[in-house]
């Protein structure tokens, strides 16, 4: 779910802790893909950051050829009609 919070806030443009924070108080989306009534702290976003980096690049890398894969098919099927 942080992963999720992590994705929506860098899609806004938002990419300090502090911010992302603000956005999990401030957001009904965020709090959505949070699923948890926990809003975490900006230490907390951060740690999450730091232990994770490898493993959101790579889950951020599949994210974008999965979506690059679907808008190709998507644009195919539009210009075959």
């Amino acid at each position: 779910n942080m992963f999720a919070v992590i994705i929506y806030a860098y899609s806004k443009g938002i990419y300090s802790t502090r911010d992302i924070e603000f956005l999990c108080k401030d957001s009904q989306r965020a709090q959505y893909l949070l699923n948890s009534l926990n809003i975490p702290d900006y230490s907390t976003i951060a740690r999450f950051l730091s232990k994770a980096t490898d493993v959101i690049h790579e889950l951020f890398t599949q994210f974008v050829d999965k979506l690059f894969k679907f808008l190709l098919k998507l644009f195919t099927l539009i210009v075959q009609k």
